[in-house]
């Protein structure tokens, strides 16, 4: 490790037994968030493994390429155990105060979409980097989702966190809250795009990105949850009519329709302000 902090036993004594304040009570599989300071927190794993290590040494070893994205907030240091040098958690920058997933309850229609438009042109961003750049060709996000998504209330501004579970290189891709019901409806054939081996996804990839931001887009805009419940594909596809006969711009509708189709995934970002407001709905029920 080139850059860590080692803290005195008994600073660790007194971090897990809570003199750090708990930052976030949401449930995590992974590591509980505390709060250092004003503007930095201690993520602490859990349990952490061989391959944790090779993704933070992965994501370290490609920071320079990683910062051209400027909506990611990648770790500052490991915090180490001082006697056995074992990695104990790593200090992130605080980022903004809300997750989209809080965001969204309060979010007007239009403060959505433009929320959404923004996560879509980071996509867009990676897409660039990885075609005309050759940077970042095995980078997937992974584990996009509502959550690991920052939002500046004002500006609109997002950023990223959670990228220590990012597919990169040759790691193995992590849990991944919005591809959960994806291996109950997946067509034959897509392995190219999703592999999976049983009921896992083992490695995500840009078209799992995409897979991700469309559920949130058909989630946050159209309330149709293809990401946490199973979903019959056949209704799935009439759903996507009555969009498209209700005025869905066409390229939205061409995104949606890909993601189980024999062809790379669409991002739909510079149409989501064409989305008429007839689709605006009121919380828990369909546009139409």
């Amino acid at each position: 490790f080139t850059n860590f902090y080692r803290f005195s036993s008994s600073f660790l004594f007194t971090l897990f037994f809570c003199q750090y304040e708990l930052f976030t009570k949401d449930y995590s599989v992974e590591a509980e968030i505390r709060k250092y300071n004003e503007n930095e927190l201690l993520k602490i794993y859990y349990n952490f493994n061989f391959y944790k290590q090779k993704t933070l040494e992965s994501v370290e070893l490609r920071k320079k390429e990683l910062n051209l994205i400027e909506e990611f907030l990648i770790f500052k240091a490991y915090i180490l155990d001082p006697t056995s040098n074992k990695l104990l958690g790593i200090l992130i920058n605080k980022g903004y105060n809300k997750t989209l997933n809080d965001y969204s309850k309060i979010a007007s229609f239009s403060d959505l979409i433009a929320i959404l438009k923004k996560i879509g042109t980071t996509l867009n961003h990676l897409k660039v980097l990885r075609e005309q750049e050759g940077i970042l060709k095995n980078f997937a996000i992974g584990d996009l989702q509502e959550r690991n998504i920052l939002v500046e209330e004002k500006t609109k501004n997002i950023q990223f966190i959670d990228l220590d579970s990012c597919t990169i290189d040759q790691n193995i891709s992590y849990y991944a809250k919005n591809l959960l019901s994806l291996k109950s409806h997946l067509p034959k054939n897509l392995g190219f795009k999703y592999s999976i081996d049983g009921f896992k996804i083992i490695k995500c990839n840009f078209n799992t990105d995409i897979y991700c931001y469309l559920a949130m887009i058909l989630k946050h805009l159209f309330n149709y949850d293809i990401a946490t419940k199973p979903i019959d594909i056949k209704s799935y596809y009439n759903y996507l009519e009555a969009l498209k006969e209700a005025g869905l711009p066409q390229p939205i509708y061409d995104a949606f329709y890909s993601l189980f189709q024999n062809q790379n995934n669409l991002n739909p970002y510079q149409y989501l302000e064409d989305i008429p407001y007839k689709f605006e709905r009121k919380k828990g029920q369909n546009p139409f």
